[in-house]
C-alpha cells in the first residue's frame, strides 16, 4: 500500500501504533537514522508523505482520546482517582516513536511505494512547512494520549483490576450501543407519527374536496333543470332564446324594390338610408 497508516489495538487497555504508510512535510528533510537510506526523496515525495501521516495520525488519535477518557472514567468510577494521582508509571509507552523517526519511515514507504512526482514547484515548500506544523501537533498529541493511556492500564495492573476493566468498558459500550438504538427508535417512532398524522390530513382534504365536487355538480344540474323547465314552460324556440340573450342578434332588411325615389328611401327609425341598407333593430 502507499498510504502510511497508524492503528491502535487494545490488549488489556493499552494503545499499540503499527506503523504504515505515511505522509510528512518539513521545511528541512529530516536526518535519517543510522541504516536508513542517504537521501529522502524529493520534496514531492515529503509532501505527500506528511499528507498521508497527517490523516492516519488523527484517525488513530481519535481512538486513543476515547480509550482514555473511557479508562479514566472507569477508574474515577471505582473510586480510584487519587490513587492514580500518585502513580508514577514509566511516562512513555511501548511503541513510542519521535516525530522525525516517523516522517522518515513515511517517506521511506512513499518511495517504495509511489511513482516518482514530476519535478518540484517553489509553493511545495510552503505546503511542506504547513503539512510539518500540522502533522507534528497531531504526533506529539498522539503521543500524549498512549502515554496516558499506558500510565493508566499500568497502574490498573498494579491494583489487579485490567480484567475488571475489560469487563467493564465492555459492559458501557453495549449499554452505549442500545441507547444509540434506543434514541434511533425514538426518532423513527416520531417520523412514523408525523407520517400517519399528515396521510390522515391529505385524506381528510381529499374527502372535503370529493363533497365540494358533487355538490358543485348538483348545482350544476339544478341550474340546467330550472332553465330547462322554464323553456318548455314558455315554449320559447332556439331563436327566440338567442334574441332574449343577445337582442342585437337579428338582423333586418328595410327598402323597396320600385327604386322610384331617386335610390332613398326612410329607415325604421325616420332617417334617410340608400335602399336595401341593413339596419340593426
Amino acid at each position: 500500500m502507499s498510504i502510511r497508516s497508524f492503528a491502535v489495538s487494545a490488549s488489556l487497555g493499552c494503545a499499540l501504533l503499527v506503523l504504515t504508510p505515511v505522509s510528512a512535510s518539513a521545511t528541512s528533510m529530516p536526518a535519517a537514522p543510522q541504516n536508513g537510506p542517504a537521501s529522502l526523496g524529493s520534496e514531492q515525495t515529503h509532501l505527500i508523505a506528511l499528507e498521508d501521516m497527517t490523516a492516519s495520525t488523527n484517525s488513530t488519535l481519535s481512538q486513543s482520546l476515547d480509550r482514555e477518557k473511557r479508562m479514566r472514567s472507569y477508574i474515577e468510577e471505582n473510586g480510584m482517582g487519587q490513587a492514580f494521582d500518585a502513580f508514577k508509571g514509566s511516562g512513555t509507552h511501548d511503541m513510542a516513536m519521535t516525530f522525525e523517526e516517523a516522517l522518515h519511515q513515511a517517506i521511506l514507504n512513499v518511495q517504495a511505494h509511489s511513482a516518482a512526482g514530476s519535478g518540484d514547484s517553489g509553493d511545495l515548500t510552503r505546503k511542506i512547512k504547513a503539512y510539518t506544523d500540522l502533522a507534528r501537533t497531531s504526533w506529539d498529541q498522539l503521543q500524549a494520549s498512549m502515554s496516558a493511556v499506558q500510565r493508566m492500564h499500568d497502574f490498573l495492573q498494579s491494583q489487579g483490576k485490567v480484567d475488571a476493566y475489560m469487563g467493564w468498558a465492555h459492559d458501557k459500550a453495549t449499554a452505549e450501543h442500545k441507547a444509540i438504538l434506543a434514541k434511533g427508535e425514538v426518532a423513527a417512532k416520531a417520523a412514523r407519527t408525523k407520517e400517519a398524522h399528515l396521510q390522515k390530513v391529505v385524506q381528510e382534504r381529499h374527502k372535503q374536496w370529493l363533497k365540494d365536487m358533487a355538490k358543485q355538480r348538483q348545482q350544476r344540474l339544478k341550474w340546467n333543470w330550472d332553465v330547462y323547465k322554464f323553456n318548455a314552460e314558455h315554449g320559447l324556440t332556439r331563436t327566440q332564446l338567442n334574441m332574449i340573450n343577445d337582442p342585437y342578434s337579428g338582423y333586418r332588411q328595410y327598402g323597396d324594390s320600385y327604386y322610384d325615389g331617386g335610390g332613398w328611401g326612410l329607415s325604421s327609425t325616420g332617417a334617410i338610408e340608400p335602399y336595401g341598407t341593413t339596419v340593426t333593430r
